[in-house]
């Protein structure tokens, strides 16, 4: 077991998280409490995965049913948690014969699309996104799309092929086409991966389901939905792949195994995506119960404290993991629920601390070492205002960064935003006012150079000063960038000249004033003139 500790005054973790089941009651009363949230994070928890289901009496989603929700949700973030809504068949009233109708599978000629996921869709994730969208970012739609009961098709959660295509195209078209809303990601649910009866196999990774849902929906005449997208909008219609890992059920779990899985997955989707794909893969649960006195299925809280070292470890090795949700918080002995890093009395079990520490990104290098500039910075300005590390495109861990160093960050106040640390000092970037995105959009590490102070009041706005100029913003203009043309200085050393400049400019030379000129190599200032290369005209761009 690893023991560390952690600072008691502010959490923050990275794309990992957990699921605690029910959010609110059957009478629409948060059980994802205030309370509880700031006990999530005290386990440096960074995210929640949340189950939105329409309870008794509620057959749609009005603004009371949106209501309760929001006390959940409002609860998670304002402890800092960043927020997972799962969008599945308790979202929608129907039957599994409702889901499977007009099934190319069952009924040749047709192409799975039917009127529930079209419902789906239109009624129950488009009123969703459009109510939490300036909260949650990110959609998973269906649990378990493959895992049925009594036979294929039978029980469970399961939907053919060829109708989950549609419930994917229907959603993703109603959410990024007819609303334009190109803000959030959505991904297909998590497929169950299991590895019943010792066998490991592409199958039982879920992979084959992935793979079919693909085919189908590209081939016109067996399902189309794919083909429909593609052809439409020139994309597939997912954000990216949902998985689930419960693999080794009774026992130690193989490390080399558990990631087999995950390639798998990963296989099946880059099939149709093409290997470069920047679709990634969101693990939304893994875990394993324990035994106790009432329950004896399971493995022991040892076992269990091994199966979760080893498993986070490798998702942290593997690049195209977005996000990964470890099943579950704490026992829940109603539900007959005893994968908890916590028993059903809020008791840590052996994992708990092992948990936090795989859970823990602020400051932290992918060698496991810290960053203290960075990790003093978040721990002083806190959780809720620049939320948690987070794969903003460098991965949630310190990277390098031009003659520094910098981490990402999501979900607090200031939005996205990246932490800088450098001879200048520790800053940050961020997203209040758009200038974070301003920055991405166009290419601000080559056009803007770094960033040289935090956002600050100025006139009727903000502004922030860069290597190579500076970003205004206010209500009217939105973000203006102004460009700062560098100022270089010539001093003569003996029969030499020293040239000195500023910024994250790249010094130029040329024989003849008129050019052409060309980047001087490996030039850092001050840069020192080769007097046997005659003469010389210099510039910086």
């Amino acid at each position: 077991m690893v023991a560390v500790l952690f600072s008691s005054a502010v959490k923050g973790a990275g794309p990992y998280g957990t699921d605690n089941g029910w959010a609110i009651d059957n009478t629409g009363t948060a059980l994802l409490t205030a309370g509880v949230a700031s006990k999530m994070v005290q386990g440096e928890t960074g995210w929640i995965r949340i189950e939105m289901r329409l309870i008794p009496g509620h057959t749609n989603w009005d603004a009371a049913m949106l209501g309760y929700y929001d006390n959940a949700v409002n609860n998670a973030r304002n402890a800092g948690l960043q927020v997972l809504l799962l969008i599945d068949g308790g979202s929608w009233p129907g039957s599994q014969t409702d889901w499977e109708a007009n099934s190319s599978e069952k009924n040749p000629g047709s192409n799975g699309d039917n009127i529930y996921v079209e419902g789906y869709a239109t009624n129950a994730v488009v009123p969703i996104v459009l109510h939490f969208r300036d909260r949650v970012k990110y959609y998973e739609l269906w649990n378990e799309p493959n895992a049925w009961t009594t036979s294929v098709g039978v029980g469970g959660t399961y939907l053919y092929p060829s109708n989950y295509g549609w419930l994917l195209a229907r959603s993703w078209e109603s959410v990024h086409i007819t609303h334009q809303i190109n803000d959030v990601t959505l991904f297909s649910g998590g497929v169950f991966g299991h590895s019943i009866g010792g066998i490991y196999s592409y199958g039982n990774a879920g992979a084959q389901y992935v793979d079919d849902t693909y085919s189908t929906g590209t081939n016109t005449t067996k399902g189309g939905a794919f083909a429909y997208a593609k052809s439409n909008y020139n994309v597939y219609p997912l954000d990216g792949v949902g998985e689930h890992v419960y693999i080794d059920q009774g026992g130690v779990a193989s490390s080399l195994e558990f990631r087999q899985y995950v390639d798998w997955v990963r296989q099946a989707y880059t099939k149709y995506e093409g290997a470069s794909t920047l679709k990634k893969t969101f693990i939304t649960e893994v875990g394993w119960q324990t035994t106790n006195s009432i329950h004896t299925s399971g493995v022991s809280q040892e076992i269990q404290e091994t199966n979760l070292i080893s498993t986070f470890s490798a998702i942290k090795v593997i690049p195209y993991v977005k996000m990964a949700i470890w099943f579950y918080w704490q026992d829940n002995p109603a539900g007959n629920i005893y994968y908890g890093v916590k028993d059903s009395s809020g008791s840590p079990k052996l994992s708990y601390v092992d948990y936090q520490h795989s859970e823990q990104f602020e400051g932290i290098n992918s060698n496991g070492t810290t960053n203290q500039n960075i990790q003093s910075y978040y721990y002083s300005h806190g959780q809720a205002a620049l939320g948690n590390p987070f794969d903003n495109g460098h991965g949630a861990y310190v990277y390098g960064f031009f003659n520094g160093y910098a981490q990402d960050f999501d979900g607090g106040s200031h939005k996205t935003a990246t932490l800088m640390t450098s001879t200048n000092g520790t800053i940050e970037l961020n997203d209040q006012h758009g200038l974070w995105s301003f920055f991405k959009t166009n290419n601000g590490a080559v056009n803007y150079g770094y960033w040289l102070n935090n956002e600050f009041t100025s006139g009727s706005g903000t502004r922030q000063d860069f290597s190579r100029g500076y970003m205004t913003w206010d209500a009217v203009n939105k973000v203006v960038w102004t460009f700062v043309r560098p100022t270089m200085i010539a001093t003569q050393a003996g029969d030499k000249l020293v040239i000195s400049w500023s910024g994250t400019y790249t010094l130029q030379s040329a024989s003849d004033v008129a050019g052409p000129f060309v980047d001087v190599s490996g030039a850092v200032s001050p840069y020192t003139n080769n007097a046997a290369l005659g003469r010389q005209f210099f510039r910086l761009r």
